[in-house]
């Protein structure tokens, strides 16, 4: 069980530092495509942030 928990935490790590050597504007492109896929999804029920303030 211990040891299990080690290689998680490795994969973690590793690819955490991944995310970390990626470019920022990279980084944020796909969290937007994800984000919009999510969206997607769910049928855009929910307004975003500019849409509910007005």
């Amino acid at each position: 069980m211990s040891e299990a928990s080690t290689l998680d935490e490795r994969i973690f790590r590793i690819r955490r530092s991944l995310r970390e050597r990626q470019p920022l504007d990279e980084r944020i492109a796909l969290v937007r495509a994800r984000h919009r896929a999510a969206r997607r999804a769910l049928g855009e029920k929910r307004l975003s942030r500019t849409e509910r303030k007005s």
